[in-house]
């Protein structure tokens, strides 16, 4: 059996979300393997690093983040809190805005298995 101690200020520190069932993960440690930069268009990627899931996807520099799982992306800070939501090995849908060779625009939809992130140690 194990016995935990814990104080009961934590519960009162965070009883309702605690009620709301609200998620105390902080990151899964899940990745896309890219860098953005946040422009007046929204959030576009920087760099594509090679073999990671964004890459294995197809996305590419250039390409401006529409959509994550649904999501709207805003920032940078909100992409990352978006992956981080989400277990390494899932299977997530983005949508971007690529600009081709002429200057149109395509609108495209992928599915990303996102990656574990790599120990550093």
């Amino acid at each position: 059996d194990w016995n935990l101690h814990v104080p009961v200020a934590k519960f009162r520190d965070d009883w309702d979300r605690l009620l709301a069932s609200e998620s105390f993960i902080e990151d899964s440690g899940a990745v896309l393997g890219l860098d953005t930069r946040l422009t007046s268009q929204g959030v576009v990627v920087e760099e594509v690093y090679e073999g990671y899931p964004a890459d294995r996807a197809g996305l590419q520099a250039g390409d401006l983040l529409l959509r994550f799982q649904g999501e709207l992306v805003v920032d940078e800070a909100q992409l990352k809190e978006l992956v981080g939501t989400e277990p390494p090995g899932t299977r997530v849908r983005m949508v971007v805005d690529r600009v081709d060779e002429n200057g149109g625009h395509e609108l495209l939809r992928f599915t990303v298995k996102l990656g574990r992130r790599r120990s550093t140690s």
